[in-house]
């Protein structure tokens, strides 16, 4: 990632910046250690407070989060992909 920013591809530098990001925080979120299943838990087993609707919920909210993170991006890779491809598509109309 470090070397894309070097060679000045920023767009790629931000793509795999954000998917990195991505990565971390959602193992982060995963990691037992943390205990953020602890104010869903209402039993002395470490799984159940993970299982709760609510906590679900949480993690769908994050998911969300990403996935308009995603789109994003996407919606910017086709406007640059069009912008680039249209001085190609416009060199081969035959004008009479």
């Amino acid at each position: 990632m470090v070397f894309e920013g070097i060679m000045v591809n920023f767009f790629p530098m931000m793509v795999m910046g954000l998917f990195a990001v991505f990565r971390m925080s959602f193992g982060l979120v995963q990691l037992p250690t943390l205990q953020l299943d602890a104010p869903h838990n209402t039993t002395s087993n470490p799984t159940v407070g993970a299982l709760t609707p609510e906590y679900n919920a949480v993690i769908a909210l994050y998911l969300i989060v990403w996935g308009f993170a995603l789109f994003a991006f996407v919606v910017f890779t086709c406007k640059i992909d069009t912008v680039l491809a249209l001085p190609y598509d416009l060199s081969k109309l035959k004008f009479a």
